[in-house]
């Protein structure tokens, strides 16, 4: 199992490294407050797409639950929308950027086990998904 395992890691870092090299400069960008980052145009629509669908979900949640406060709300909407962003993930981009090799390498999904970490490396957080 370790051995499949950095195989994959292996093949996902070449793959990142590879197609988005320079998204860890963006990242870093971003979070020290260079104002190049509004250069990356992708990322700002990307990141408001998924604001106004959470307050479009919100505001849909909260009508059909008046009794519900702010913050149940906002954690119901938020499972929705993470599950919205995991299909596409999923089923859409990560096909795309790994290919038939790196899907057959990860294998299908088997249902959720609660005693996965969840966590993602710092390298895909800042590179691959960005």
């Amino acid at each position: 199992m370790i051995d499949k395992h950095h195989k994959l890691v292996v093949f996902l870092q070449e793959v990142f490294e590879e197609k988005f090299h320079l998204c860890i400069y963006i990242y870093l960008s971003y979070y020290k407050k260079d104002h190049r980052v509004n250069e990356q145009v992708a990322l700002i629509a990307m990141h408001t797409i998924w604001v106004r669908q959470h307050n479009r979900f919100a505001k849909r949640l909260s009508s059909m639950n008046p009794n519900w406060s702010d913050e149940h709300v906002y954690q119901e909407t938020r499972k929705i929308i993470e599950a919205q962003l995991q299909i596409i993930t999923y089923k859409h981009w990560l096909p795309y950027i790994v290919g038939d090799e790196g899907m057959n390498m990860l294998g299908s999904y088997k249902g959720y086990r609660r005693n996965i970490n969840p966590t993602i490396s710092n390298v895909f957080a800042t590179a691959a998904f960005r």
